[in-house]
C-alpha cells in the first residue's frame, strides 16, 4: 500500500474532505445572499423610494390613530360617564321610606347603583352647576331629597328609558329628571363613532398589509441573469429564494422605521400646540407614544409580512 508523497499533497487540486479549513461556511451564502438583496433594491431607485414612502406613511398613519387612542383614553372615560337620573322625594318620606326606596330602585334592570346625597351636597353642586350661583336665601333645608340613579355604562336607550318609567312608579317618589331623547341621541352618536372608528382602523391596517405584500415582490423580483442560478449544480431551491426573502425583510425593516420615525417627529412637533388647547375636563391632550412591545411588534410584523412577500415573488419566477 502506498502513500501519496507531500510534493503530491501539495498540488492546487489535491484536498482532503476531512479538512476544517475547505469546509464551507454556512454564513458565506446568507452574507452572498443579503449582499444579492442589497443590489436588487439598489437597482430601481426611484421605485424604492415611492414604495418606502407609501408604506412608511401608511404605517405612520396606523400608528397615528392608536397614538390618538392612548391620548385620548383619559378625557374619554371623563367624559363617557354613565348616564345618571335624579329621583326626588316626597316631602312625607321619612329615613326608613328613603332607604327602603333605595333598595327598591337597585333591583331595577341597567341600574348600577343608587346614592343619596345630603341636602348640602346637593346644595353645592347646584350652586356649582348655576350660572352666577344660586341666591344666598336659599338653604339646604328646602331643598327636597334625592336620589342619583347611576345606569349601567353603554345601556341600550330603550332599557334605559323602561327603567326610567320604572323609577316613577315606585311608592314615594314624587319626579325622575332624566332625558331620554338626549339619551338616546348620545348612544347613537356613540355608536356610530365606534362603528367609524372600526371600519378606519381595519381600512390602515389592510392598506398596510397589502402594500407589504405587493411592493416588496415587485422589488425582490429575480433578475433574468440570476434565474441561471438554479441550473448550477448544487443550488437549491431555498439558495435561489434567500436573496428575494432577504430584499423583502430589508424593505420592511426600513418601512417600519420610517413609519416609527414619523410618528415620533409628528409628536414632537405637535404636543407643544395640544397643551395650550383648553379641554372640557380642564386637562391638557398629551399625545403618548404606543409603548416600545407594540413597536417592536410592528417591525417584526412588516418583516416578516415583507419576506413572506419576497418568497412568493421567488417562487413565482421559477
Amino acid at each position: 500500500m502506498t502513500t501519496p508523497s507531500r510534493r503530491e499533497s501539495a498540488l492546487p487540486g489535491a484536498r482532503r474532505d476531512d479538512s476544517p479549513m475547505t469546509a464551507p461556511s454556512a454564513l458565506a451564502p446568507r452574507l452572498e445572499a443579503l449582499g444579492e438583496a442589497l443590489r436588487r433594491v439598489r437597482r430601481r431607485p426611484l421605485l424604492t423610494l415611492l414604495a418606502l414612502a407609501l408604506t412608511g406613511s401608511a404605517l405612520a398613519l396606523m400608528l397615528s390613530g392608536f397614538t390618538l387612542m392612548l391620548s385620548l383614553a383619559g378625557p374619554w372615560q371623563r367624559l363617557n360617564v354613565p348616564a345618571q337620573a335624579v329621583v326626588f322625594v316626597a316631602t312625607s318620606a321619612r329615613s326608613a321610606d328613603i332607604g327602603a326606596l333605595r333598595s327598591r330602585a337597585l333591583e331595577v334592570p341597567g341600574v348600577a347603583t343608587v346614592e343619596h346625597p345630603s341636602r348640602e351636597a346637593m346644595l353645592a353642586d347646584l350652586s356649582r352647576r348655576t350660572p352666577g350661583g344660586t341666591p344666598a336665601e336659599l338653604r339646604a333645608s328646602a331643598l327636597p331629597e334625592t336620589l342619583l340613579v347611576q345606569f349601567s355604562r353603554n345601556l341600550d336607550p330603550g332599557v334605559a328609558e323602561a327603567a326610567v318609567a320604572a323609577l316613577r312608579k315606585l311608592p314615594r317618589v314624587d319626579l325622575v329628571q332624566f332625558d331620554v331623547d338626549a339619551y338616546r341621541r348620545w348612544h347613537g352618536l356613540q355608536r356610530i363613532g365606534a362603528t367609524v372608528g372600526m371600519a378606519a382602523a381595519v381600512m390602515l391596517v389592510g392598506l398596510c398589509a397589502g402594500l407589504l405584500m405587493l411592493l416588496p415582490g415587485q422589488l425582490a423580483a429575480v433578475p433574468s441573469e440570476q434565474a441561471l442560478l438554479r441550473s448550477l449544480p448544487g443550488a437549491t431551491a431555498t439558495d435561489s429564494r434567500r436573496p428575494s426573502v432577504y430584499a423583502g425583510a430589508l424593505f420592511g425593516a426600513i418601512s417600519a422605521l420610517l413609519g416609527i420615525g414619523a410618528l415620533m417627529l409628528a409628536q414632537r412637533a405637535l404636543e407643544p400646540l395640544l397643551t395650550a388647547l383648553p379641554l372640557w375636563a380642564d386637562d391638557a391632550i398629551s399625545l403618548t407614544l404606543p409603548p416600545w412591545q407594540v413597536l417592536a411588534a410592528v417591525i417584526a410584523g412588516c418583516i416578516l409580512l415583507a419576506g413572506a412577500a419576497g418568497a412568493l415573488a421567488a417562487r413565482s419566477s421559477r
